[in-house]
């Protein structure tokens, strides 16, 4: 029985069965059918893989229409397009609003700088990018009316590339965001072509219409005006105030539309006077001109007196005029 388990072992090891048996073989035997030892296979030696990895070229999988191709390729020409940037004030470089899309190159370890219009908000949740290894927070500067709102970008990594949308309570910008490792753009910012032109043409249309108001004046003192001469000097003048002397009149006359008040170059110096009308209801104010030290008043008055200054130091000279119920001709 033994012999024939020793065979079986025999059996069981390839490199032993194709030979006649040696000393060495049994024991190897011997010791499988112990469990001492596992019969020893030779191992196959593990296949070499050789050769290159080709590129892979990735194609668009989605189909797209006639008029979504145009309007991609509409879409990729207005990112290149719009007029080239210029040099702003305060180290800025100025991009014009609405052509093309402005691109803002950062490196690592600076700060990049895009300033809004003065008045300008960002709206809640109207701030995105498309990789937050950019970090961008806003900030405000300035007060008053002059107070505006600015972004700052800092890239963590270089040769970042994406974009970053804004939106205020006046209009939403789209930017490009590129990081580098040294090319830096300290600062940007925006002219407003339209928005200039309308407050241009706001500012002519405001010159406009003060011109036209002046005109209007200028018409309607003129409908008023006359060719009449003076016709009636009798006119009376009492001062009331110690320094009142030099608010008398030099000479005072009216053509029946008109009156005519002369004052001297000392009252010109010293201040031009109030003029005041008196009737029923108490003293009321002249419409009154001047042309050059002559005091033209709307009006033809029984009644009236040059004031300056108020309280105790008041000075007065009142004019009374002695030919209103004359028999001079108006």
């Amino acid at each position: 029985m033994t012999n024939h388990l020793l065979l079986a072992a025999f059996c069981a090891i390839p490199a032993l069965a194709q030979q006649p048996p040696s000393a060495a073989a049994y024991q190897q035997a011997a010791a499988v059918l112990k469990g001492d030892a596992a019969p020893k296979h030779k191992k196959k030696a593990a296949p070499e893989i050789s050769g290159t990895i080709e590129s892979v070229q990735l194609t668009r999988q989605v189909s797209l229409s006639a008029n979504a191709q145009l309007a991609l390729s509409l879409s990729e020409a207005l990112q290149v397009s719009g007029a080239p940037p210029v040099t702003g004030s305060d180290g800025r470089v100025l991009y014009t609003y609405g052509q093309g899309v402005p691109t803002l190159v950062c490196s690592t370890l600076q700060v990049c700088e895009l300033d809004l219009e003065p008045g300008e908000a960002i709206g809640k949740d109207s701030l995105d990018w498309g990789d937050h290894r950019f970090e961008v927070a806003a900030r405000t500067a300035g007060s008053g009316p002059d107070q505006f709102t600015y972004l700052v970008m800092k890239p963590t990594e270089p040769f970042l590339d994406t974009t970053m949308t804004v939106g205020t309570n006046k209009r939403p910008y789209y930017v490009r965001l590129v990081s580098t490792n040294r090319e830096h753009m300290a600062r940007i910012a925006f002219s407003y072509p339209e928005e200039e032109a309308q407050k241009r043409k706001a500012s002519e249309d405001a010159k406009l219409a003060e011109a036209q108001r002046e005109q209007a004046e200028a018409e309607r003192l003129a409908k008023l005006s006359t060719d009449k001469p003076l016709r009636n000097w009798d006119y009376k003048v009492k001062l009331h105030g110690r320094f009142a002397a030099y608010l008398r009149p030099v000479k005072i006359g009216d053509d029946g539309i008109h009156t005519h008040i002369t004052l001297s170059d000392e009252a010109r110096h010293r201040g031009l006077p109030v003029v005041e009308l008196s009737d029923a209801r108490g003293p009321i104010p002249a419409n009154a001109r001047w042309a050059g030290n002559e005091l033209i008043i709307d009006a033809v008055f029984t009644h009236a007196c040059l004031v300056e200054g108020v309280g105790r130091k008041q000075q007065r000279a009142c004019i009374t005029n002695e030919g209103m119920n004359s028999d001079v001709e108006r």
